[in-house]
């Protein structure tokens, strides 16, 4: 795998979330819980319910629910750098573009 500036990596994950509609989901409700916490002392406290658990088996559930409507693959980043999944991303999408392209 090529190593990936943070930069570098946002950039491809936003180019591909444009091209494909592609959802980038962290699944993993308790490590995201654990963000939200983080982000929510960050910001003073102030909105608890964004890092309830409650709250996000809800969007999560949500989110599950467009994906399944839109047909949209989703790629599990619970644990992974923005360097892995930015690579992810960009094999879906070259993945992708071949089979467009492939004599049929």
């Amino acid at each position: 795998m090529t190593k990936m500036t943070d930069t570098a990596a946002t950039a491809a994950i936003g180019a591909a979330t444009r091209e494909l509609r592609l959802p980038v989901v962290r699944t993993d409700a308790e490590r995201l819980a654990e963000i939200r916490a983080a982000r929510a002392r960050g910001m003073g406290g102030k909105n608890r319910q964004y890092a309830e658990m409650l709250e996000i088996y809800d969007e999560l559930e949500e989110a599950a629910a467009l994906h399944r409507r839109l047909g949209c693959p989703v790629i599990e980043v619970t644990g992974l750098s923005i360097e892995e999944t930015a690579h992810r991303i960009v094999r879906l999408v070259d993945r992708r573009r071949q089979e467009a392209h492939a004599p049929t």
